[in-house]
Order: C-alpha cells, then sequence, then structure tokens
C-alpha cells in the first residue's frame, strides 16, 4: 500500500490512512468503499475559531509581559497615611496606659 502525497489526492491519502490503521483481518478495501474522512468546512470553521481564540489569548498575555510593574509612591501621600495611623494607635496606647497603674487596670 502506497499513499499519495499529491495535494489532489488528499482525500484518497486520508482514506488510506484510516484504512492502514484498522486491522487487517477486516479484508481488503479500496479507498472509494472508505467513507470521507475531514476535510470538512464545520470542522474547519471549528478550528479556525480555536486558532483566532489562541492569538488574542497570546496577544493579551504578551500585554501583561510588557506591562510596566514598577510601584511609584508619592512620599506626602504615604507620609500623611502613616502619620494617621500611628497617631491612632499612640491614642490608643496613651488610653490604655491612664487606665493601668503598676500592672493593675482601673475601672
Amino acid at each position: 500500500m502506497f499513499i499519495p502525497t499529491n495535494p489532489s489526492k488528499r482525500t484518497d491519502a486520508m482514506k488510506l490512512l484510516a484504512l492502514a490503521g484498522k486491522t487487517v483481518d477486516r479484508g481488503n478495501k479500496r479507498p472509494g468503499q472508505l467513507p470521507n474522512v475531514g476535510g470538512n468546512s464545520e470542522g474547519n470553521n471549528v478550528l479556525q475559531k480555536l486558532l483566532e481564540a489562541t492569538f488574542e489569548q497570546t496577544k493579551v498575555l504578551l500585554q501583561l509581559l510588557s506591562k510596566d510593574t514598577d510601584i511609584y509612591l508619592d512620599g506626602s501621600s504615604v507620609a500623611k497615611g502613616i502619620h494617621r495611623e500611628v497617631g491612632k494607635y499612640q491614642t490608643q496606647d496613651k488610653r490604655i496606659s491612664k487606665r493601668t497603674i503598676k500592672g493593675k487596670v482601673r475601672r
């Protein structure tokens, strides 16, 4: 058995490949006796959509890779935020220390 490589014989080649995959005990069949394999436009449509989705996904991933991941902070804004939080903590600490006398909590 030989498989034609001529593009015009693509269908016959696919049929012969399918035949070669089958067991020998089923008898000899000619390419005309086998159903057409592949080559349907619906299958190609699905493959085309999958390929387009893969390209889109790759484009998004490349954009993520090229994104600037550095963090830029405004020093004064950070200082103000920290100052507020430290102030809250100190106020709370003063309240607790006023209620505590020599290790005992005043009520």
